[in-house]
């Protein structure tokens, strides 16, 4: 029985600090908690009982995170936010058009856990970004010629999540916070409006995300 449980004692002991390992000072971070996010897909319009063709679309996003535990629990690093999507009119628009948009932001983040509750690590995590937004436009109406447009942005994200591994060095995560971006529009090269001209869009939501970590070192 006294051996029994010392060895019951042992093994949570070796749990303890194997878990403890995971998230100590020395080890890296890799992380694509807001996973990868891909969607392509056809709008369709309806008047009365006629249905039409509307403009197709794809979106793809990949939002990677490394960190480096500089404490035991803590680890800093950066982030990158990357999405591409665009927009096309149906094949029998009355005249075409098409819309592209990439963004890419860069910036730092912190990641705390906090502590292991039963197997599970949550953490709080906040991070700011900055970048660029580029968008075009084409029109067969302006003789098929393109407008680009590149802006600044900003970006940030700050919530909880946890961190369930599955492996010694594989988790799997969930996230929840708030996040948003800023972007300012001095106008279209060559677009309709004055150079001179600014616009402001800001955009706030918010984030649930799935996704993973890996933890890499001794």
């Amino acid at each position: 029985m006294k051996r029994n449980l010392l060895l019951i004692l042992l093994f949570l002991a070796g749990s303890a600090m194997l878990a403890q390992a995971q998230v100590e000072k020395g080890h890296w971070l890799l992380s694509g908690n807001t996973g990868l996010d891909m969607a392509f897909g056809k709008n369709k319009a309806k008047y009365g009982s006629t249905t039409e063709d509307g403009d197709t679309y794809s979106n793809f996003g990949f939002y990677p995170k490394a960190g480096y535990f500089v404490i035991d629990n803590l680890a800093v690093g950066l982030m990158l936010d990357l999405e591409f999507s665009t927009e096309k009119s149906p094949k029998d628009s009355y005249y075409s058009y098409k819309y592209s948009y990439t963004s890419l932001l860069i910036g730092p983040f912190a990641r705390y856990y906090i502590t292991e509750i039963n197997d599970l690590w949550p953490y709080a995590e906040a991070g700011i970004g900055f970048g660029t937004h580029v968008s075009k436009a084409t029109h067969d109406y302006r003789d098929g010629s393109t407008n680009k447009n590149t802006s600044p942005l900003f970006g940030y994200h700050a919530g909880v999540g946890v961190t369930h591994f599955v492996t010694e060095n594989v988790g799997l995560d969930a996230f929840i916070g708030l996040g948003g971006n800023s972007l300012t529009e001095k106008g279209e090269e060559g677009g309709e409006y004055r150079s001179a001209d600014k616009r402001k869009f800001i955009s706030n939501q918010l984030m649930i995300n799935f996704g993973f970590t890996i933890i890499l070192g001794n």
